[in-house]
């Protein structure tokens, strides 16, 4: 069985980390406290030197929990230029994988708002309804400093506040979010196939996704 020297306690303001007796700190010296056991269950079960949680964790306790009003304000921003709302008129047959993929999201999105987010073929802005914006700007004040920068790390890997808003609501898995965000991509690897280059950028990519969505569902 795995040792390890770190270990957790309840507080009253969530579950401490600690090494051996120590509370363990973030470069500016803040205690790592976290909101969920299932969180502090998941950053135990790694070593502390090739953690993949810490980095983001010193990030969200040291910058996020004092700058959140950026990182909402990054998200929101974002929603006019979501690459899920610049259809493709050709070839047909991407047009129509855009259609049955996006189209679901987006149909996801405006019963959850009461409105029809607009969609371009056009490389223009396109600004959305205020209504949409509310209710994303809801959603987001919801969160904790956790989940928050595990959804502002994942639209911008995926180019998507649609897609990192259905997926936070479990209306689509990880894999068809993943599939989704790169379809245009998915469907060139299609016609031409795959570089290595091509495969470890989308690699690099989804691993970066799997440990946010994991802050994000965990916290």
């Amino acid at each position: 069985m795995k040792t390890t020297k770190l270990h957790y306690i309840e507080t009253k303001t969530g579950f401490q980390i600690l090494n051996q007796e120590s509370p363990l700190l973030t470069p500016l010296k803040k205690p790592i406290i976290l909101p969920s056991e299932q969180i502090a269950k998941e950053f135990i079960a790694h070593d502390l030197k090739t953690n993949p949680l810490l980095k983001h964790i010193n990030t969200i306790l040291d910058f996020v929990a004092i700058k959140r009003k950026e990182y909402e304000a990054a998200i929101l921003d974002y929603i006019d230029y979501d690459s899920i709302l610049y259809w493709s008129e050709e070839p047909k047959d991407l047009f129509e994988h855009q259609s049955k993929e996006w189209g679901k999201i987006i149909t996801f999105v405006a019963k959850q708002t009461n409105a029809i987010p607009l969609k371009t073929h056009k490389l223009e802005t396109i600004e959305q309804n205020p209504v949409i914006k509310s209710h994303f700007q809801a959603w987001l004040e919801a969160l904790n400093p956790f989940q928050l920068f595990g959804c502002h790390e994942i639209v911008f890997e995926l180019k998507s506040v649609f897609i990192t808003y259905a997926l936070s609501q479990n209306a689509i898995d990880f894999e068809r979010a993943f599939q989704a965000a790169f379809l245009e991509e998915y469907h060139q690897i299609g016609l031409w196939g795959m570089t290595e280059e091509q495969e470890e950028c989308l690699n690099d990519i989804k691993s970066s996704c799997i440990e946010n969505l994991k802050l994000l569902q965990l916290s």
